[in-house]
């Protein structure tokens, strides 16, 4: 198992170019509820439960105060459940933290926050995908 994760790991990073029903079509049992979180606990298995544990009681609080004070989330957090709010700190990663820059070839390249924040994975159901967890066709 571990040798497969490695693999797939190893091929979604050489393949950073591809959108996600691509790489779903190269591995469509990502679909299967939990395979993501089965991959991360494989490859950072030993960083996966502190991150888990201390997300919300300490990342999300701060992730939110850094983006109030920063004016990209406007909104007051107060009254929000601790679930929102760790939502909602999850959804701004993208914008709060500056897009890496990679080479393609001899091209330097650094994304967008738009681009970052479109390539973030999101839990959300798609609608139109089959029960078995096909993909859906691309195009």
């Amino acid at each position: 198992m571990r040798d497969t994760v490695q693999y797939r790991a190893q091929w979604i990073r050489a393949n950073s170019s591809k959108n996600k029903l691509e790489v779903l079509h190269e591995f469509p049992r990502l679909t299967t509820s939990g395979m993501i979180t089965q991959d991360f606990l494989v490859l950072h298995g030993e960083a996966a439960p502190k991150l888990f544990e201390t997300w919300l009681t300490v990342y999300a609080e701060k992730i939110l105060h850094l983006a109030r004070r920063e004016g990209k989330f406007p909104f007051p957090v107060e009254e929000m459940t601790l679930d929102a709010k760790g939502e909602i700190a999850l959804r701004l990663l993208p914008i709060m933290l500056p897009p890496p820059v990679f080479r393609v070839g001899r091209k330097v390249v650094r994304p967008s926050v738009d681009e970052a924040r479109q390539a973030f994975i999101g839990l959300r159901p798609i609608i139109g995908w089959n029960k078995h967890g096909g993909v859906p066709p691309t195009g």
